[in-house]
């Protein structure tokens, strides 16, 4: 049946790449404009997707496939003024998609998000796909919106010039025997998850990982610092999730220890929500699958839980051949969330010390003082719990409320709190200054949030409400509230995870766009918690491997040991304005973008610290990372490319000096790194940045210590 399925589609595809107009209804890709729609054409389905007027109508959270033409991507932030329909292309997180294969108004596509390390991203995006401009594509993603206007998020397939991309739709159970191989089995199997990347699904080499009902699979996550992988029907909106998440094959017989043991933590569990684990044995199309008694599963409603280790006794499977395999069930109601960790198969656990929670330390919390009788101006407000620090909005309209606390174990409480009201449709912001957290370097905000949906159809997800510490962005998992599950006016606990220096003068800010707000916001009950270690960046051990990081040496005009071969016309040394030491470097950008870069030879599988300082205050000038690891062919790796390329920040003004850091594991094959910054010109004009105090070092923290910072965008919790 798939593969009629797939013939089907095969034709359908290939006549709308063919001729718009030859494609028989309820294909043709019809409607565009951001305003009401018409009726819905299609059923969402693979077979029968929606066309772009549809899916601009049909912005409920659910998933569906969404057919229309790759016209373009936004370049930045703004869809309004940044997005691109011709080449150049130079983002590859996002695209556009339209009803015509040459439309040029942003008001008339779709933008679709495209996951960093899926295989979607990288059959689609534009960056390193210039050649799917114009070409019809049927997406399944999330309708929810994007960029502040009806967008595809999350999205797991696609079907392009005829090929599937991705997880391929609901794909049958038997599938999974197909994908199991028994033929090279091994004594032991080892995963600290150490490789995943936040938010993407996670295949490594020998692994299988389906999505067995839903579309579902197992995806990297970042969990206090450590890396691991979930699970979870969230957002889903499937009535039934079943994903499958198994080892390579095992001989029981060769076993050291004739055990299994992992971590497990649950997140949001809801009654129905299930794990478990298995022995498979593939016996040619036939798969057995044998139920493994792992002890007592988590269970937690609000929040995360502590991991639990858990164990199984193989020996009782002696003399066999098989694979361990982890199912995820879920869909409904049912929608939490299952992680694992630490997964050890034929040998005692330990192997690989994991990264200890870091401790927590509470350096202030703020619940807004004594209950006001009336909306009150904050300007006028001095009842805070904090006295000594200083509270600000943008606007009036921005006022503290009294409202009742209700939570989502307590939807009928009636005792109120103070709260801080973000009206709807306006842009606010709301800062604490003058906190004092020097002592930290990586940082929780933990807050209670609510939101005004009370209208029928109302819906609106949490994360809209931004939180910066000093400048810098913390990541917020998505959490969406409606009217339908009578979340209006409900407090969530929601989080941010913030990695940079603190200071005697820190300043903690919420903020919501006017355009991403469109319900209004409540906040309560604010925590400012500091990660232990911190001071000061946990410093690598070993030696810093960039030559002349600090630009203390120059030959004639230019920076010894950087690579001045073609980009020696955009450096001048600085020797007023620098970080540290003598000399910084002034890289400017002119009418394009500039590089500055070395090379220095690493091991595969070690950890790295790279960092550097910078300092912008130039309107006509930003930077951000743009490195790589590179093999033993001279090739550049895809590896991490997230953290050191695509989703590197940018820059932003500033008259203080910048770091820009993040620690990784060098992958298999790598036996140097790039290290390479990139200074833009801006919206007209170049512009110049200062760059001091370059570091790749070695990683050798001690085990007590060991810090990992990661630059993680949160797609679902």
């Amino acid at each position: 049946m798939k593969k009629i399925l797939n013939a089907l589609f095969l034709t359908i595809i290939t006549l709308v790449t063919f001729s718009c107009s030859d494609v028989p209804a309820p294909y043709d890709i019809e409607g565009g404009g951001n305003g009401e729609g018409p009726a819905l054409t299609g059923d969402g389905t693979k077979e029968n997707p929606y066309d772009i007027a549809s899916a601009m109508t049909k912005q409920d959270n659910s998933e569906a496939w969404v057919m229309g033409y790759i016209v373009g991507n936004i370049t930045d932030k703004d869809i309004k003024t940044e997005s691109v329909f011709e080449p150049p292309f130079v983002n590859a997180a996002n695209i556009l998609i339209a009803a015509a294969a040459d439309e040029t108004d942003y008001k008339k596509c779709i933008p679709v998000q495209l996951v960093g390390g899926t295989d979607v991203r990288a059959a689609l995006n534009l960056k390193d796909n210039e050649g799917n401009l114009g070409k019809a594509v049927v997406i399944k993603g999330q309708l929810t919106k994007y960029f502040g206007v009806a967008g595809l998020k999350s999205p797991t397939a696609a079907v392009l010039d005829g090929k599937d991309i991705g997880d391929g739709g609901d794909t049958p159970s038997g599938d999974l025997a197909s994908l199991l191989d028994p033929s090279n089995p091994v004594a032991e199997v080892t995963n600290t998850f150490d490789d995943a990347v936040a938010d993407a699904d996670y295949k490594p080499a020998g692994y299988v990982n389906l999505a067995e009902v839903g579309g579902r699979t197992w995806r990297g996550k970042a969990n206090s610092g450590n890396m691991l992988i979930q699970a979870t029907a969230y957002g889903a909106n499937q009535e039934s999730v079943i994903s499958w998440f198994v080892t390579p094959a095992l001989n029981v017989d060769q076993m050291a220890v004739k055990k299994l043991t992992f971590d497990c933590v649950s997140a949001y569990y809801v009654d129905g929500t299930g794990l478990e684990v298995y022995f498979l044995e593939k016996n040619g199309e036939t798969l057995t699958q044998t139920k493994l008694n792992v002890g007592t599963l988590p269970q937690q409603a609000e929040g995360y839980s502590n991991p639990v280790t858990l164990t199984a006794d193989l020996s009782t499977l002696a003399g066999k051949i098989g694979f361990i395999g982890f199912k995820y069930i879920g869909g409904g109601t049912a929608t939490g969330t299952y992680q694992i960790d630490n997964l050890y198969v034929g040998k005692e656990a330990g192997g690989v010390d994991p990264d200890p929670d870091p401790e927590e330390n509470t350096v202030f919390a703020e619940t807004f003082g004594e209950l006001v009788s009336a909306n009150t101006n904050v300007a006028t407000f001095d009842g805070w719990d904090n006295k000594n620090l200083t509270f600000e909005v943008a606007d009036a309209k921005c006022n503290i409320r009294p409202k009742a606390h209700m939570t989502e174990a307590n939807r009928t409480e009636t005792a109120k709190v103070n709260s801080i009201w973000f009206p709807s449709n306006n842009t606010h912001s709301f800062t604490i200054s003058g906190i004092d957290a020097s002592k930290y370097s990586k940082f929780i905000v933990k807050y209670e949030l609510g939101a005004n949906v009370f209208n029928a159809g109302a819906s609106i997800d949490l994360n809209v409400l931004k939180v910066a510490l000093n400048d810098v962005e913390g990541t917020v998992a998505s959490k969406v509230v409606s009217k339908d599950n009578n979340d209006g006016s409900v407090f969530f606990e929601m989080q941010a995870e913030v990695a940079v220096q603190g200071t005697a003068t820190s300043v903690l800010k919420f903020s919501a766009a006017g355009a991403d707000n469109t319900m209004g916001l409540l906040l309560y009950n604010i925590r400012l918690i500091g990660v232990e270690n911190g001071g000061t960046d946990p410093e690598p051990s070993g030696d810093n491997l960039l030559i002349n990081p600090g630009f203390e040496d120059w030959t004639a005009e230019l920076p010894a040991a950087w690579d001045n071969k073609t980009y020696n016309t955009s450096v001048t040394k600085e020797t007023s304005i620098k970080h540290s030491g003598n000399n910084s470097v002034k890289h400017t950008s002119g009418s394009s973008t500039v590089k500055l870069q070395q090379e220095v030879a690493i091991e595969a599988g070690k950890k790295y610290k790279i960092s550097y300082w910078y300092l912008d205050n130039d309107v006509n000038a930003r930077n951000r990372m743009w490195s790589f690891w590179v093999d033993a062919n001279n090739k550049t790796l895809t590896d991490r490319k997230d953290e050191l390329r695509d989703g590197a920040p940018y820059s932003e003004d500033s008259p203080e000096w910048k770091q820009f850091s993040v620690t990784l594991t060098a992958p298999a094959g790598a036996v140097k790194f790039r290290f390479e910054v990139r200074t833009y010109k801006g919206t007209t004009d170049g512009g110049a940045v200062y760059y001091d105090d370059m570091k790749v070092c070695l990683y050798k923290v001690p085990d007590s210590k060991n810090l990992l910072i990661h630059y993680i965008e949160f797609q679902y919790f």
